[in-house]
């Protein structure tokens, strides 16, 4: 079957390759795959700035159909779509599962292009939400470095939703005016604010923009991050939600009361152009890989 391939480092180094289909246990659910996000953290391993095995499949989560399932598991399964989460890899055809936890349905009401977005999007902003409300006073600032991005646009909303912290964004100047209206679009602008920083203020960094988070390190602002890790003053977080979360996660969206946004839907046979498009352009929604 068709997978997108990584043997190395570099853009060289990604290839759509034929590779073996995985065995097909009992407890397996064979899912046909429609899409996948092509996340930060693809990039990033594409780039060598994480570890990764000689030769691996890309990605860790797909939207997809259940086509077969083993016998040990529920035949009501088949033709639903689903959300699945695979270390193995998820950019290829098929994807067979063997950790039911890790099939998450779709609502009716949620678009594939829509749930796609769930993975390593906002997912990560519930994680870091739970983190932010664990911790926040009455009066708790948050500062949101990289609030532009698919998970610090949906961290907004979900801040937003439980109204107990002042957001303050901070936002790339180019990435500004895309900002201002995207925030505007979802009737957030009010909510929002630019107010003087006080020195009990949280930094939530999604960015990894060393840089920019020195500044408030130096301050001594509390700060954590989804992207850097191995820092003094600087706690990286990173924590898996249950398969309920997700589930919650997917009714707000079908209910509308959370949105995601999509910038490119790429074929998979255009992975080079599309990691291309990642690497060079500011963040403007999620950029997916179809195998449709």
């Amino acid at each position: 079957m068709k997978a997108v391939v990584q043997n190395g480092f570099g853009l060289s180094s990604v290839a759509v390759t034929d590779v073996d289909e995985a065995p097909f246990l009992p407890m397996s659910a064979e899912i046909e795959t429609k899409k996948v996000p092509l996340l930060p953290y693809d990039i990033m391993k594409i780039n060598g700035e994480l570890y990764t095995d000689k030769q691996t499949t890309l990605g860790y989560g797909a939207v997809g159909v259940v086509t077969k399932v083993g016998a040990l598991r529920s035949k009501k399964l088949i033709g639903q779509r689903v959300i699945v989460l695979d270390q193995n890899g998820t950019f290829k055809e098929k994807i067979v599962s063997n950790m039911p936890p890790l099939i998450i349905p779709i609502p009716d009401e949620v678009a594939d292009e829509e749930a796609v977005a769930v993975i390593g999007g906002v997912d990560t902003a519930y994680m870091l939400m739970k983190k932010i409300i664990r911790a926040a006073t009455a009066t708790k600032q948050v500062v949101i470095l990289g609030a532009n991005s698919v998970v610090g646009i949906s961290l907004i909303q979900l801040l937003k939703n439980k109204g107990n912290v002042t957001i303050i964004p901070e936002v790339r100047q180019e990435s500004r005016d895309y900002f201002d209206r995207l925030v505007e679009s979802l009737g957030m602008d009010a909510f929002l604010n630019t107010e003087k920083i006080m020195a009990d203020a949280m930094v939530v960094d999604i960015a990894g923009n060393q840089g920019l988070v020195s500044l408030y390190k130096n301050q001594g602002f509390e700060i954590i991050s989804v992207v850097i890790q191995g820092v003094p003053g600087i706690k990286f977080v990173s924590a898996p939600l249950f398969p309920n979360e997700y589930a919650l996660i997917l009714d707000m969206m079908a209910q509308k009361k959370l949105r995601v946004f999509i910038d490119k839907d790429f074929s998979v046979n255009q992975i080079d152009e599309a990691i291309n498009y990642q690497i060079m352009s500011y963040s403007r929604g999620r950029n997916v890989i179809s195998f449709d």
